[in-house]
């Protein structure tokens, strides 16, 4: 029974809510369009895939050339939840904080792991500014990393 107009976007209305199914509704979908004829949406995917992954390759040097693939899927996936969020009567779960935080949480940790244990020097370089009084430093650099 709904109490208000707006239950029905509430991601825990019932007990078997299919509100977060429509984030993997593309996913499911989309990799069953590479074994057909390629149409104009997917002729439009690969170029747009192309051209980030181009940008990315110039930002990147040649050891994090692995890492372009996990930025462009993880682009297209927040990318296509967005734009199914346009859709009338389509749950957004992009709008929720769960969604984004399972998201961030575990590369924030991961890219802040990985670079103190490989640049240690540099990351604690980058997290002072510049002008810091030497007593003040080692407050910065708490401050500036969770801050990040």
């Amino acid at each position: 029974m709904m109490m208000n107009l707006f239950s029905s976007f509430d991601p825990s209305t019932g007990f078997f809510s299919l509100n977060w199914l429509s984030s993997m509704i593309l996913l499911l979908f989309l990799p069953l369009t590479y074994w057909y004829i390629p149409n104009r949406f997917i002729l439009l995917y690969n170029k747009i895939l192309i051209l980030l992954n181009n940008e990315l390759n110039m930002l990147m040097n040649y050891k994090s050339l692995g890492s372009s693939l996990m930025f462009l899927s993880l682009f297209m996936f927040i990318l296509l939840n967005n734009l199914l969020g346009l859709l009338p009567y389509i749950f957004t779960s992009p709008s929720h904080l769960v969604f984004t935080m399972s998201l961030a949480l575990p590369l924030w940790l991961s890219f802040m792991l990985y670079g103190f244990i490989n640049n240690m020097n540099h990351m604690f370089c980058h997290l002072v500014p510049s002008g810091t009084p030497n007593i003040l430093m080692p407050f910065m650099v708490l401050i500036e990393s969770v801050s990040n």
